[in-house]
Order: structure tokens, then sequence, then C-alpha cells
């Protein structure tokens, strides 16, 4: 009996230990296949990380061509906006030119362009300089406009404007004709005939003075061809280049300052205007070096031979028909008629 419980309790501990040992192989085993599918994940991990690194790249590539499309499509649109605006500009010119060839009113151009910069009129006004020049006009020069202060209050600036000169402006007193004005206006001011080209901003009144030929009196006659004179603004000035139709030139004239040189403008025997020099900015001077400089600043010429006005320094009068006479005593005289 003894033997057999012996036995028993040995076949006990060898099938105890059998289950031990048996149990220990499928944990080894299976601990080697969860490594082996762990290895195989961790593969398929590493592919996809490569994958997931390689589209990363590609979205950053795309991100890159979607911001290129992108500036390049602004380009575009500030291109086509260019060249709208340039479009516009031209058409608003040949509008003005039009009504100023065939002395018809024409609407305010600040009423048709909402919201016209200063930079747009001088604009503008440069198509119209280039629309007369492709008919055979020469620039001459340029005028200043706005000198005055009560001028500048009018319009809500602080600074002047300024308009360009051609050659068949500028001429010698004589006879004027209604025929040939929409709405006629005149004023007296001093010019300047330039004996050397200026390419360089002016820094000081010395290096003006010594670039100076011949000073003169002068008669600016001016034509805005708008129909309505009240809502004009500053930018329907520039833009139709001040509505200048000619400039009556005196002869060459001396003054030891220019400044305290007087004007009075009769009207058939009855002075209707007077004025100083120093009505031009205070300094005919520095309304010279202004004008000079404004023109360069904004890509103009300034050559020998050019002739430049440097504003009104009698208030500007609507003409009338009859005999004028501008006497600016010993600085000479300009005579001419209106009918």
């Amino acid at each position: 009996m003894k033997m057999n419980r012996k036995r028993q309790m040995v076949g006990v501990i060898l099938l105890t230990l059998g289950l031990v040992a048996l149990g220990s192989c499928i944990s080894k085993k299976d601990y080697l296949v969860k490594v082996e599918e762990g290895e195989k994940l961790s593969g398929e991990l590493t592919a996809l990380r490569s994958e997931y690194d390689t589209l990363e790249g590609q979205k950053t590539a795309i991100d890159k061509q979607v911001v290129t499309l992108q500036e390049d499509n602004l380009k575009l649109e500030e291109i086509l906006q260019a060249s709208a605006s340039t479009a516009s500009q031209v058409m608003m010119a040949e509008k003005i030119e039009g009504a100023f060839v065939a002395k018809r009113p024409l609407p305010l151009v600040s009423q048709e362009f909402k919201g016209l910069t200063l930079d747009q009129a001088y604009e503008i006004q440069a198509e119209l300089v280039k629309l007369r020049e492709g008919k055979g006009e020469v620039v001459m020069g340029y005028f200043a406009g706005l000198t005055s202060a009560p001028t500048q209050k009018r319009f809500g600036v602080t600074e002047p404007i300024w308009g360009t000169l051609c050659k068949s402006m500028l001429r010698w007193p004589g006879t004027l004709y209604q025929k040939d004005f929409v709405h006629m206006f005149i004023d007296t001011e001093i010019g300047f005939r330039f004996g050397r080209d200026i390419t360089e901003p002016i820094e000081d009144i010395k290096t003006l003075k010594r670039a100076v030929a011949i000073v003169f009196p002068a008669i600016h006659v001016i034509d805005p061809v708008f129909t309505d004179m009240k809502l004009m603004a500053l930018s329907d000035l520039i833009a139709a280049n001040v509505g200048t139709r000619k400039v009556l030139i005196g002869k060459a004239a001396k003054a030891k300052d220019l400044n305290a040189v007087t004007v009075k403008l009769v009207h058939n025997g009855q002075e209707i205007a007077s004025g100083i020099g120093k009505n031009a900015l205070g300094d005919q001077w520095e309304a010279l070096k202004w004008t000079v400089n404004d023109v360069l600043a904004r890509g103009g010429k300034v050559k020998n031979g050019y002739v430049v006005l440097t504003g009104v320094i009698s208030k500007m009068v609507p003409a009338k028909p009859g005999k004028y006479l501008a006497d600016y005593g010993y600085f000479g005289k300009i005579e001419f008629e209106y009918k």
C-alpha cells in the first residue's frame, strides 16, 4: 500500500513537473511569436512613418506651390488693375482733350472717378500731354498753381500744384477771341526761362538763380472746360492741366527783388485786380524751387529753354470782352484785347 502511495505521489510530482515544463515551453513559444509580431508591427510602423514623412514632404511642396500661385495671382491682379487703371486714365485724357479741342463743357473728372487721388490726377495729365505730343506738340515748361493762401484754402490743401506748358501755348500779346474758349480766366504771373538743364533737385536758391537765363511778366490764360465750376476739385484741375490754353509773354525784364514787383490788371481803363510778387508762396524763388523739384520728383524734366511760371500774384478773374493792360511798372507791361 505504502509503495503504491509513494508511486502515486511520484507520479503526481512528475506529472506536475511535466505540466510546469510544458507550460514553460508554451510561454516561450508565445513570447517568440509576440516578439515576431512586434517586430513585424515595428517594421510596418516604420514604413508608415516613412510614408507619412513622404506625404508630409509632398504636402509642404504643395503648400509652397499654393503660396507661389497665390502670389502670382496677386501679381496678375495688380497687373490687370494697373492695365485697367492706365486704360481708364488714357480714356479720361482723351475725353478731356476732345472737350478742350471742341470747346465744349465736360463733366468733372472727380465725379466720374470717385476717390481720384492727386497722383492719379497727375497720371491723367501725363496721358493728356502724351496725346498732345502725339499730335506734334512740344513740351516747353511748366506752371505752378494754387500758390496763394486763399486758393489753397479754397481747395483744402497746403501746397501748390503744377501743370505742363506746350510750345503752342506760348505767344506774344495780341487779340484773343471768345469763340476759342469755354470759360476764359486770366491772372498775372512772373515767368522764368532756364539757361541750362536741371537734372537734380535744387537744394538752394543760389544754385537756382544761376540756372535762370531771363525773367519776364506773363499772363496765364486758363479755360476750365468743366460743366460745374463750383464743385471742381483739386484733382480736376490737375488732370485737366488747369485748362491752360495760352500764356502771354512780356519782354525780358530785370528786377533786384522779384518779390517786390507789383502789378495792376486794368480792363477798359478800370483796375480789376492787383498784386505783388511775394504773393506766390511768399517768395518767387521758393515758388520756382518747389515747382522744379516737384516736377523732377514726378519724373518730369526741366531743360535748357524751358519756361516756368510761379503762380498767380493777383487774383484770377473771368475774362470779359474789351482791352486789357497788365502794368508791372518798371518790370514791364502786357496789353491784349479780348473780343
